[in-house]
């Protein structure tokens, strides 16, 4: 009895994650020509944010190799250059102007280099 109980329970939450999982998705992805500034300024952010969310990870852990301190040296350097070019995209798309094309090609290499540590 507890066993199909169990059962039960599991198959019911898997039922309940892949229904939320498929709510709200179309399978319609923007491509980055389709994308307003602001959604634009919502990626860039995000690319940044979970650079960020991975360097405090490798720096919250207490066994870093000098390999590791140096990779975190290298990439808070990086996340520093990166911040201005994806703040000023932002402050364009916010007040509602088309960030000037020289603006974004910058903000993509920055945040290019940044992936590509």
């Amino acid at each position: 009895m507890v066993n199909k109980s169990k059962l039960l329970i599991v198959f019911i939450l898997l039922a309940f994650v892949c229904g939320c999982g498929a709510m709200g998705v179309d399978g319609d992805l923007k491509s980055w020509g389709e994308m307003g500034s602001k959604e634009k300024a919502t990626f860039l952010m995000s690319v940044y944010n979970k650079q960020y969310d991975a360097y405090m990870q490798l720096y919250a852990k207490e066994d870093r190799t000098e390999a590791d301190n140096q990779f975190l040296r290298d990439k808070k350097s990086a996340l520093e250059a990166v911040y201005p070019y994806i703040d000023t995209y932002a402050q364009f798309a916010e007040s509602g102007t088309i960030p000037p094309a020289a603006v974004e090609q910058a903000a993509i290499e920055a945040v290019g280099k940044l992936l590509n540590m």
